[in-house]
């Protein structure tokens, strides 16, 4: 399972669920939303979590540290985005970060390039379905779950990936809010 962002919450209401029933995940963390105490404001974990989650297996990729939408950005600030909040992960966990994620989705060939030449061996995108082995590496579909899926059998069909053949106007006719934008 993937999380993107790096909310409180993740902390809160996730990691005990991953804990109890032993499913791997990776959470992308935006860098700069992260608290630096326990008790700071905000809508981030802390390090002080991130390092606990990580002490249990828990995966961290990085997702940028302010989560723009980095093709609005000039290169250079959009290679300063994915490098710092991959060195500032390193830096916390003490172990290489290769995974990314892009904000809202957006990416092109030269965010790629970036992506891959800060290091990065995999990238996930907002692309709908489950990864295939012919995929680009730094273009890894995902199936997106949200709150309208809880009822069983809609999160059962995207478990078995039953959902892809269906196509994208069934998806958006089911749940609006699942789109990915």
């Amino acid at each position: 399972m993937t999380f993107d962002d790096g909310y409180r919450d993740n902390y809160d209401r996730v990691f005990p669920l991953l804990r109890r029933y032993g499913v791997p995940a990776t959470i992308f963390v935006t860098t700069g939303w992260l608290r630096p105490h326990d008790d700071g404001p905000g809508l981030g974990m802390s390090w002080r979590e991130v390092r606990e989650m990580a002490a249990v297996g828990i995966r961290f990729g990085a997702h940028t540290v302010t989560h723009p939408s980095l093709p609005a950005l000039s290169l250079r600030e959009a290679e300063w985005e994915i490098r710092e909040s991959k060195r500032l992960l390193e830096e916390e966990l003490g172990t290489e970060c290769t995974v990314f994620a892009y904000p809202f989705g957006h990416e092109d060939c030269q965010l790629r390039q970036l992506v891959e030449a800060a290091g990065f061996r995999w990238a996930v995108t907002t692309r709908e379905g489950a990864p295939r082995p012919s995929d680009n590496p730094l273009l890894l579909r995902r199936t997106y779950v949200c709150a309208a899926d809880l009822l069983y059998a809609d999160f059962a069909v995207k478990l078995a990936g039953w959902h892809e053949w269906r196509g994208p106007l069934w998806r958006l006719s089911r749940h609006p809010r699942a789109v990915y934008w």
